[in-house]
């Protein structure tokens, strides 16, 4: 279970902000805040909207060091949250939502719970960026999901060092972030003394890399379409491709557009923030692919960051979307003939002003 870090030991009275790295997106900035203090005690000039808990699936019992032990003491169970989840989104983005967080309980200052429970047993480093995919349904939520707390996840219980989950942490939380994913603060709190000087440094030599990323982040081609398959759906990708081609529509499709030996992870990124329309092909496949989620979600926290429509998805194959992604108007080519491809593409034309 991804745990909150920290040693056995009085939990400090307050949360005190150690240092800050604002994050400049389309539409604005955001903030991510490392503190220290105790997350089951969060005060009100801390107060969020979510705390972030992790779990494996099913598993919520409180132990001594685990955040779910710490919330358990202040008498919020994660067990009993999770009987009556508001929302459940494990199958498509290893998260639920609890209800409202009982208001009677004292000094908590956050109004629900997200309980990210990984689907996959893989090394937690490998898994923080799945946290912010999880998050990003929520942020269009009514009222919308604007500030997180969580935990440095797995420096804990599991023993992986600070250095370990806190690099990839802040590196995933800025990702998403400046893609677009429209929070204005991400709190990372460390509990306890005996790691607080490391998590500093790290988070103050992340902060100096992050602002040189950020000015070089406008070095690159942009894209007026950016193509969004699963490996799965390739032949229908390059029917796509080639009917936007043809009509002379610049196209990021990773086979071409991504050198051999290039940061091929920076590159799609890049193009995802540059690109005026994103073609996510809906299938099956797509829904089962991490990379494709991920793709749709960074154009999704786009499009509401900057109050336009960035996703142009196309049906291919039929498959039961999540709520989120229905709420978007899609061009249904499931029929899957050569008229259902170029009607798509002619409408595709007409929505960039061609």
């Amino acid at each position: 279970m991804l745990s909150q870090t920290g040693d056995v030991e009085a939990a400090p009275i307050t949360m005190n902000l150690l240092d800050t790295i604002t994050v400049p997106s389309n539409g604005g900035s955001g903030k991510i805040e490392l503190l220290q203090g105790d997350l089951a005690s969060i005060p009100q000039e801390h107060a969020v909207d979510v705390l972030v808990v992790s779990a494996f699936p099913n598993r919520y019992q409180p132990t001594s060091t685990s955040l779910i032990g710490a919330l358990d003491r202040q008498g919020i169970s994660l067990g009993k949250l999770a009987e009556s989840k508001e929302v459940d989104l494990r199958a498509y983005a290893s998260c639920w939502l609890s209800q409202p967080v009982d208001t009677q309980t004292k000094d908590h200052h956050f109004d629900r719970v997200l309980c990210f429970e990984p689907l996959s047993r893989g090394h937690p480093p490998e898994l923080v960026g799945d946290i912010f995919r999880a998050i990003t349904p929520f942020t269009g939520s009514n009222p919308p999901l604007k500030s997180v707390a969580l935990p440095i996840v797995a420096a804990g219980e599991q023993g992986y060092s600070v250095a370990d989950m806190l690099n990839p942490l802040i590196e995933a939380a800025h990702h998403w972030m400046s893609a677009g994913l429209p929070l204005e603060v991400i709190k990372i709190v460390a509990h306890g003394d005996s790691n607080i000087k490391e998590a500093a440094a790290i988070f103050a030599e992340r902060k100096k890399a992050l602002l040189k990323k950020t000015e070089q982040a406008n070095q690159h081609r942009s894209y007026e379409v950016f193509l969004s398959y699963s490996r799965k759906d390739e032949k229908a990708a390059k029917q796509i491709l080639d009917a936007l081609t043809n009509r002379e529509i610049s196209v990021f499709f990773d086979e071409i557009s991504i050198d051999k030996g290039t940061s091929w992870q920076q590159k799609i990124f890049d193009a995802l923030e540059a690109c005026q329309r994103v073609v996510a092909i809906y299938s099956p496949s797509f829904l089962a692919s991490k990379v494709c989620l991920e793709e749709f979600n960074i154009a999704w926290a786009r499009g509401r960051n900057e109050a336009s429509q960035i996703l142009f998805p196309i049906l291919w194959e039929p498959t039961t979307l999540p709520t989120y992604m229905q709420l978007i108007n899609y061009v249904d080519c499931s029929a899957k003939g050569p008229s259902a491809i170029e009607s798509a593409c002619d409408r595709l034309m007409n929505e960039l002003g061609k």
